[in-house]
């Protein structure tokens, strides 16, 4: 079946997930920081904000930087874009950056998701500032992203999500720009489709 039901890369998942449950518990789990050096837009400017949403696929399950580095030019995604200021709530809360950070890869098994081709793509082609904020969760569903929301409850996503996109604005805004939504792009996961 899928990997998550202890397939060999399930398998690997769980021993990490283990070790950084007991690094954490002894006090001497490791803490990445990715500050960006200095904030990338000019105060007044306009941003355009992309908002990426989804499921596994959109954190960048089996996207393993390790194969990233052998692609030529496309290597250069692994380096940190200060130019592009980047959040991120990952996995229903499991991994959440610390304010605002620079574009980079950040998934918690060595792995990036597709924000990074994707704001290289949108950059070379489109002119002024741009900024992402990306909001994921493993194991929904898209009717968890609805208001209504599913019969679990514990996993109605739509307040959490909303409340994520506003706050993004809002933390933009306060920096004094001026914030336009170029789009949501939600990234269908293997739970809709079976």
């Amino acid at each position: 079946g899928l990997h998550y039901h202890y397939g060999t890369l399930g398998q690997l998942q769980h021993g990490e997930n283990y070790a950084h449950a007991y690094l954490r518990t002894i006090g001497k789990e490791t803490k990445v920081s990715r500050p960006l050096k200095t904030w990338p837009y000019e105060k007044g400017e306009k941003i355009k904000l992309f908002i990426l949403a989804g499921h596994r696929n959109m954190e960048g399950e089996r996207a393993f930087t390790q194969e990233l580095r052998n692609m030529g030019a496309w290597s250069d995604l692994l380096k940190d874009n200060h130019r592009i200021a980047y959040k991120y709530d990952l996995g229903g809360g499991y991994k959440v950056s610390k304010g605002w950070e620079p574009l980079g890869p950040v998934g918690y098994y060595d792995t990036f998701g597709p924000e990074l081709s994707f704001a290289h793509s949108i950059a070379s082609k489109m002119k002024g500032n741009i900024a992402i904020a990306k909001f994921t969760h493993s194991g929904s569903q898209i009717i968890d992203w609805t208001p209504e929301g599913s019969m679990a409850k514990s996993r109605h996503l739509y307040p959490k999500f909303i409340q994520f996109v506003k706050d993004s604005i809002s933390e933009l805004s306060a920096k004094g720009h001026q914030v336009e939504i170029e789009g949501i792009f939600y990234h269908v996961g293997e739970n809709d489709m079976s």
